[in-house]
């Protein structure tokens, strides 16, 4: 089972691994039963895992590994997909190999599989049905603390301008070169242009500009982390819609379906501040968005699906 230790609380959702040459496990890989790189690491004796983390650093190989452990299991397990911008199970980031014919027919037998309750995954490019969940990213623990005390030196809950910012870094994918451009452009009147710099001036920046601004995904589909910097200081992320997005239905989010010119304009931004700006100025409200941002929160979705035995 999953560890419910209350400690973390105050422990952000994070699921890159960093140091797991060395066997160490962080995030929410350390909060699984065994965790699968190019071996297995065992957390908890094998005859008790239920839960697997396959890090998607190793791309197809952990799906492969993961289908002959399951074999060797004594409980049903739930499986997360998590760790890299690889995703499944059509692996369209271009710095990676296109899924195979083969790979995807084994990997509908892993969804598939009798020992499986619920797969989630990190960069989720294709509705899979009811047992396949997307989840997101989180925090990138190598660029920032994971601690939410961190993120709340940089809150702002205070009205800002009905603007928009693009943080998001331009040497990954077109996507983000097309928004920039209607940034520049088409939006350029309720665009306010800054420029990053370290973690902390970023931060700062991020939570004193404007009441929204746009995460666009990279060679992966997560839009995290800036999505969840922006609502750890009190910023309406805008996100494109795509089968990854699902993890952020029920979070004070824009979801639009498409980049396109009259996606945003003036009088969308003051209905949509309208609509989430409560979830940021309405204590109750913002103490639910904060705790669906923890580990925990997401620890314990994963439990909730858990049976017990075969």
């Amino acid at each position: 089972m999953l560890s419910d230790n209350p400690n973390d609380d105050f422990e952000l959702m994070n699921t890159r691994v960093y140091g797991w040459q060395q066997n160490k496990m962080s995030g929410l890989s350390k909060q699984c039963d065994c965790v699968i790189f190019w071996g297995v690491i065992y957390n908890v004796p094998k005859s008790d895992v239920k839960t697997v983390f396959a890090c998607t650093r190793t791309n197809t190989y952990c799906i492969y590994k993961l289908g002959k452990l399951l074999d060797t299991l004594e409980n049903k397990v739930n499986v997360v997909i998590a760790g890299e911008d690889w995703t499944f199970p059509n692996s369209i980031d271009s710095r990676h190999k296109p899924t195979t014919e083969k790979d995807r027919l084994y990997f509908q037998q892993i969804i598939n599989h009798d020992k499986i309750n619920k797969i989630f995954v990190e960069n989720l490019d294709e509705d899979l049905g009811d047992k396949v969940i997307s989840i997101p990213l989180g925090i990138n623990s190598v660029e920032c603390p994971v601690n939410l005390k961190y993120f709340l030196k940089f809150e702002n809950l205070t009205k800002k301008p009905l603007l928009i910012t693009d943080f998001n870094r331009k040497s990954r994918g077109h996507e983000r070169y097309n928004v920039r451009k209607l940034c520049d452009t088409v939006w350029v009147q309720f665009f306010k242009k800054t420029r990053e710099h370290t973690n902390e001036s970023y931060l700062k920046l991020l939570s004193n500009s404007s009441a929204f601004t746009l995460c666009v995904h990279g060679g992966g589909l997560d839009p995290c982390p800036k999505l969840f910097d922006a609502l750890l200081v009190g910023v309406i992320p805008i996100i494109r819609k795509t089968p990854q997005s699902s993890a952020f239905n029920s979070f004070p989010v824009v979801i639009l379906d498409d980049w396109t010119p009259d996606a945003i304009t003036e009088e969308k931004l003051k209905e949509w501040y309208d609509i989430y700006s409560p979830y940021f100025l309405q204590p109750e409200l913002r103490n639910e968005v904060l705790k669906k941002l923890s580990l925990k929160y997401w620890v314990d979705k994963i439990n909730d699906f858990q049976e017990l035995e075969l």
